[in-house]
């Protein structure tokens, strides 16, 4: 997925809530819910991780693969490695173990190989794999690699047996335990058998997690997660089917909740406001930002001075609670709270961050005549 995002261009204003409508089916005990009926709002493009580039793909893949670590709460757990490893040779190198009762949906054995096939297959320029690849960037010799001035067995992973892994980075990164809850394998063998068929189709398929994708053609918006016998932690996997249908306008995905056809239903904006003071409504927070954005190919609106100007005279406070009233929050960083934390402390990185902009109209001003005078006016309406 593409992160490189340029927050500079505008000013952020608040931090997004989805909107969730939730059946109280059962007395809300959703053990009791074996057929979960549930929506996304868009396609899934791929379920190949290692070409996945969109946030759907990954949603759905997050249900039948499983990394290196998961997250639980907000707490990294050991997931395909025993358990969390301690980095050797001053932080740079990690052993990790593989369970021994893991193993793919066709009963095969997860190995370390497999995790070296999708983390070489995504740092080589053949594939040209445009997926997020934070926690492979930095493994050493990425770069050269991924130029094709080195081939990817000389990138810093390797398998020193069937179980174990090793991952060698460029420097100490203390953030890694994250980074490897992407680190997702692919089941060589098939890897090698359906090459770029892979992932394309149900039929092209064998997961690791939780679940298997039935009826899934590639193209089509709906399909099945099926729970996978296979799975190393099945006996805690307690919803047994999940329906999975692409719903891409609100209003359809609201009347299908109302009519029982979904237990599950994502809201936008406009219907949070309907349904916020039902017993069905959840809010969640996103990690997601929005804000108000700045035409760049102009030489009038591309200026800093012009967005801190902006940024110090909008009241996020009033336009969070008085206009939006859907339960976003004020945002004045370019990061949600709840993304990162500092690794030694624990501190939510908002707070280490501090913030950045509080309603300050002398400062507005201030900027705001710096403005005017680095394009040389002394007057300037804005459409």
């Amino acid at each position: 997925m593409n992160k490189n995002i340029r927050w500079a261009a505008g000013v952020i204003i608040v931090a997004a809530i989805s909107g969730v409508l939730f059946t109280k089916n059962n007395d809300g005990d959703v053990s009791k819910v074996r057929t979960l009926q549930v929506m996304m709002k868009d396609d899934v493009m791929t379920m190949n991780p290692i070409m996945t580039t969109d946030i759907y793909s990954s949603q759905a893949q997050d249900q039948v693969y499983e990394g290196l670590y998961r997250y639980k709460g907000n707490k990294v757990v050991p997931a395909m490695a025993e358990k969390i490893v301690k980095p050797s040779q001053n932080g740079t190198v990690y052993t990790f173990k593989i369970r021994d009762n893991a193993k793919w949906s066709n009963g095969d054995k997860v190995t370390a190989q497999d995790f070296v096939t999708a983390i070489r297959a995504t740092a080589d320029p053949k594939t040209k794999s445009q997926a997020s690849a934070d926690a492979i960037s930095i493994m050493k010799n990425y770069d050269s690699v991924h130029v094709g001035a080195m081939t990817p067995d000389k990138l810093g992973v390797k398998a020193i047996d069937s179980h174990t892994v090793q991952i060698t980075l460029t420097q100490a990164t203390p953030s890694f335990d994250k980074l490897a809850t992407a680190i997702i394998p692919v089941n060589t063998k098939n890897y090698a058998k359906w090459g770029n068929k892979y992932g394309t189709a149900s039929e092209y398929m064998v997961t690791n997690g939780a679940y298997q994708m039935n009826g899934w053609t590639g193209t089509n918006s709906s399909f099945m997660f099926t729970k996978n016998s296979n799975y190393w932690s099945a006996k805690r996997v307690q919803i047994e089917k999940v329906k999975v249908r692409v719903i891409k306008t609100p209003m359809t995905a609201a009347n299908e909740f109302k009519n029982k056809h979904l237990d599950i239903a994502q809201l936008s904006d406009e219907y949070i406001k309907t349904y916020k003071n039902t017993k069905y409504y959840h809010a969640t927070p996103q990690a997601v930002v929005r804000g108000i954005y700045f035409n760049e190919t102009s030489d009038k609106t591309n200026n800093q001075h012009l967005r801190q100007a902006f940024g110090y005279l909008i009241d996020r406070e009033a336009i969070t609670s008085n206009v939006m009233n859907d339960g976003s929050m004020p945002q004045s960083n370019a990061v949600p709270k709840g993304i990162m934390t500092n690794p030694i402390t624990g501190a939510d990185f908002t707070k280490d961050a501090g913030t950045q902009f509080k309603v300050d109209k002398k400062k507005a001003q201030s900027e705001w005549s710096a403005y005017l005078q680095s394009i040389g006016k002394i007057m300037l309406r804005l459409q």
